[in-house]
């Protein structure tokens, strides 16, 4: 299985913010894999660290605190996008990025383009 920059890995529960990351993603020629809930990380977690994960902070581990660190231990080791929370735009760990859910396609995009 390819890994790197152009995979990504969505688990959003929002079925409309999902299909336009999908296809905004998609039409960029990245890969991207959907996941129904935390559980189904595990089987993407073999990929190196330049892999990407979009989820909702409602869907992360509620018994630790949402931020880079805990992110980096219990959820994925390469590229973060949170949706929602209660912070936005983490700029001290740019592979942590915490985004508002109004804005979250244009930002991941933005993001994404970006990046190396």
């Amino acid at each position: 299985m390819a890994a790197g920059r152009d995979f990504i890995v969505v688990l959003v529960g929002d079925a409309g913010l999902r299909t336009s990351l999908i296809a905004r993603l998609g039409m960029t020629g990245r890969t991207v894999v959907t996941a129904h809930d935390r559980t189904e990380l595990a089987r993407w977690r073999e990929l190196d660290s330049g892999s990407t994960l979009i989820i909702d902070a409602g869907l992360l581990p509620s018994d630790k605190p949402v931020n880079a660190e805990n992110l980096r231990a219990y959820v994925w080791s390469g590229r973060i996008f949170v949706i929602g929370g209660d912070r936005f735009d983490d700029a001290s760990n740019p592979p942590v990025r915490f985004v508002n859910p109004a804005t979250a396609t244009v930002d991941i995009m933005t993001n994404l383009a970006s990046c190396p």
